[in-house]
């Protein structure tokens, strides 16, 4: 995990960001509007992929800046095992 760690460098959020990240989930939301406007029709399949796949950038990105500990995750997973 160390060695992982090494490729991955913690900075403050530029100020830009909230604007953005707002920018991308009101385009989620209209894509998600979309798909549910186009069901029954060809275009559903290709406006459900397109929002999901904008819904897991999003949420990659909170995910980025939220804080967290990765290794609570492992331990858990290594201590039920045993």
């Amino acid at each position: 995990m160390t060695y992982l760690s090494t490729y991955f460098r913690q900075k403050s959020c530029n100020v830009l960001f909230p604007f953005l990240f707002a920018l991308a989930f009101t385009i989620n939301m209209l894509f998600w509007n979309n798909a549910i406007i186009s069901m029954g029709s060809g275009q559903y399949v290709g406006n459900v992929l397109l929002a999901s796949l904008m819904t897991l950038g999003v949420l990659e990105h909170i995910l980025m800046v939220v804080p967290f500990n990765c290794n609570v995750i492992w331990r858990i997973g290594l201590t039920a095992s045993k």
